[in-house]
């Protein structure tokens, strides 16, 4: 995962960070449109930290946002659900590494949610 980060997601992505004074509780990585990644530190979750990432996502790309969550992920799912994203498609896995069912979000202006 380090490697993958290091290599991959700073290099390629706008990256965002959130921190709790010297440590680092969350990060957001963005390739346009595409919310490549939002992670939030286990034991950090409802503290707003995600909430504030996904307005910076939302500041940079005003009109549209679209990600992928795993269908079993269901507090990710309820999460962008509560956010205004909508599905666009369900699919069975075969267009991931990890073969994991999943779900293709979209957030556009004017949706529901904050």
């Amino acid at each position: 995962m380090r490697a993958w980060v290091g290599e991959v997601v700073l290099p390629r992505l706008e990256t965002w960070v959130a921190r709790e004074r010297d440590r680092i509780v969350g990060f957001l990585a963005l390739d346009g449109d595409d919310l490549d990644q939002l992670y939030v530190l286990p034991g950090h979750y409802r503290q707003g930290i995600g909430a504030r990432l996904l307005a910076v996502a939302k500041e940079r790309s005003p009109a549209r946002l679209r990600l992928f969550a795993f269908q079993r992920n269901m507090r990710a799912r309820a999460f962008w659900e509560a956010n205004g994203f909508r599905v666009l498609d369900m699919n069975d896995g075969d267009r991931n590494e990890e073969k994991e069912p999943d779900i293709h979000y979209e957030w556009r202006l004017g949706n529901a949610g904050p």
